[in-house]
């Protein structure tokens, strides 16, 4: 038959700064010891991590400024257009091809100010995959660090 061992022992010392008695518990085995010890890390844990950095949230900070390019247009066809449909696409928007790449096509309007209704054009059309205004995404500098002036007396 299978007993159950005490998990401690109870034991009498002798405190010797107040010169009394005083019961203590001595663990036979660490596993209580070892799963309060476990609960009381994961609970600081889960603490520690759902408060802020700092206290404070900050928005992340973008390291990229997209510019646009007043009049061009990026084009991305589907890849079994046929080239002469996608030429009279073309033309019947009034637009003319600046460059053609693999992935996608920039395209330049001739109006600037009529962009928002030759996108909407484009990206109405089935031989059109997507069409955004033409952009270029430019480095953003690193903030510099204030120098640390000493204060003086």
């Amino acid at each position: 038959m299978w007993t159950r061992r005490p998990l401690f022992r109870r034991l009498q010392v002798r405190d010797q700064s107040r010169n009394n008695l005083r019961r203590i518990r001595v663990y036979l085995n660490g596993t209580v010891r070892t799963r309060r010890l476990v609960f009381l890390l994961c609970s600081l844990a889960w603490v520690a991590l759902s408060l802020p950095a700092g206290g404070v949230e900050r928005e992340p900070q973008e390291l990229y400024r997209k510019i646009l390019f007043p009049g061009l247009i990026r084009v991305r066809f589907i890849p079994d257009a046929p080239r002469a449909q996608v030429d009279a696409l073309l033309r019947q928007l009034g637009l003319s091809v600046v460059r053609r790449g693999e992935d996608y096509w920039v395209v330049k309007a001739p109006d600037s100010a009529d962009l928002a209704h030759i996108l909407r054009a484009l990206n109405a059309s089935p031989l059109v995959d997507w069409a955004v205004q033409h952009y270029t995404l430019v480095r953003l500098p690193t903030p510099l660090i204030p120098p640390i002036r000493p204060q003086g007396p």
